[in-house]
């Protein structure tokens, strides 16, 4: 997982399947890109994307081509949408927990988690982590 910073702005970057072969039938790496403001243009992060995931197989000492790397599966899913520019980092919070979470239950289809295809989360769901997250950081902040 790899968060991008745009324009004051976090989303999450998760790649699938990294370990995967390229040539590989049963599982093939793909990205996905949990983005809570959308009218950003996440797909405008592509080239960005690209070149950090060039940068993880040179330092793994893995040669890869740029054309290969590029068409590598950008899934933009649905999520719920924050609703004023300060709510990204609770959002990306909340995508990773998720993640965690439902990930190791998930069945794969054609690299995309299957969790993903259905209504994952709502915003209420998201407010109550928000809450459960400020009152821990009250209780904690002396620590």
């Amino acid at each position: 997982m790899h968060n991008f910073f745009l324009l004051g702005h976090w989303n999450l970057l998760i790649l699938c399947n990294f370990g995967a072969s390229f040539d590989s039938n049963i599982e093939k790496p793909c990205m996905l890109l949990l983005d809570s403001l959308l009218s950003i243009g996440a797909r405008s992060l592509q080239v960005q994307i690209i070149s950090f995931v060039m940068d993880i197989y040179k330092a793994l000492g893995r040669e890869v081509d740029k054309d290969i790397i590029a068409q590598i599966p950008l899934h933009v899913p649905k999520v719920p949408q924050q609703k004023n520019g300060e709510e990204c980092g609770i959002f990306v919070l909340y995508f990773i927990h998720l993640f965690m979470r439902d990930a190791s239950k998930s069945e794969c289809s054609e690299g995309y988690p299957d969790f993903l295809t259905r209504a994952w989360f709502n915003r209420e769901e998201v407010d109550k982590f928000d809450e459960e997250v400020r009152l821990f950081l009250d209780r904690n902040k002396d620590n």
